[in-house]
């Protein structure tokens, strides 16, 4: 948060705290998205007073990140740097509606313009990503209120750091992944070519019960491969039991409808004992289209 403050990028009203019930430097605040320091999963509290009661569970001097939650659209704004720039385009991503980080299921599209707005505080962050050379997948996590005021979360790295699956699905068409990422590691990709406008993906998952680690996962082909990431599977032992997270499936169309109703097939195809699929994806897609009308693009 500090770099991005740096940066000159506006940020969500935050604060450090530890074991002390120091209020949070902002009192408008109905609910509070805690962050454990170094650790990426949210936890959201509707009340000070829960605030204040899990400050007082802290040892060791440890430290919580508190950030307000503020009314409007939560999403990502992601891309491949190639060590000297971004690749072009950007995709903003859209999470389900009232999740605050993308754990579930996103719906997304490309940033087609590359001097929109959304896109400042990723030209910002550009310049401290060309100092260190980095070569990677970036996603920053911003909300964008109604009025089309954006506001920095938080910013992570790495392939796992964002929709990087559904980037890759949009533009599996034109080039390879492996092409992709080999392209950003050394330098030579400048531009993706998304195939068509709106990309989605949905999460699926187990019942997180010890007996189904290690059961068969059906229903996977050549045909289908291609839009499934599995995760906490293989085909030797079946489910791993660790996370109960099975994979992502992608689909791309040419309108929200279309890449729902493409991302649902696929993930009826694939079938395994205590399979969760997430039923909210049309509420993100809703959102990115509200997005789209305030012309944040």
């Amino acid at each position: 948060m500090r770099i991005l403050s740096e940066l000159g990028i506006p940020i969500v009203p935050h604060a450090i705290v530890g074991s002390e019930p120091i209020s949070p430097p902002f009192e408008r605040s109905v609910a509070y998205a805690v962050v454990p320091v170094g650790i990426a999963d949210p936890l959201v509290l509707e009340t000070r007073e829960a605030l204040y009661w899990l400050q007082s569970k802290l040892v060791n001097g440890s430290q919580i990140l508190v950030q307000e939650v503020v009314g409007g659209y939560y999403a990502s704004i992601e891309g491949f740097f190639n060590g000297r720039d971004w690749v072009e385009p950007l995709f903003l991503f859209v999470t389900r509606r009232g999740m605050l980080d993308r754990q579930i299921s996103s719906f997304g599209v490309a940033i087609k313009n590359k001097d929109a707005g959304i896109s400042t505080p990723m030209r910002a962050l550009s310049r401290v990503l060309r100092k260190v050379s980095y070569h990677g997948y970036v996603s920053l996590l911003v909300v964008v209120t109604p009025s089309g005021e954006l506001l920095a979360r938080d910013v992570r790295f790495g392939l796992t750091a964002g929709s990087v699956e559904c980037v890759l699905e949009a533009c599996s068409m034109r080039i390879s992944a492996a092409d992709v990422l080999f392209g950003v590691a050394d330098g030579s990709l400048d531009r993706l070519d998304p195939s068509w406008d709106y990309i989605a993906g949905l999460r699926l998952s187990a019942v997180p019960v010890a007996k189904l680690a290690g059961s068969p996962v059906a229903g996977i082909s050549h045909k289908n491969s291609n839009h499934l990431w599995l995760m906490d599977y293989s085909p030797s032992k079946g489910l791993g039991g660790s996370t109960f997270s099975v994979g992502l499936t992608t689909a791309i169309g040419r309108d929200t409808k279309e890449a729902m109703n493409r991302v649902y097939r696929t993930a009826s195809n694939v079938k395994y004992l205590g399979k969760i699929i997430d039923t909210g994806l049309k509420f993100a897609a809703a959102d990115l289209q509200c997005l789209v009308g305030l012309g944040v693009l």
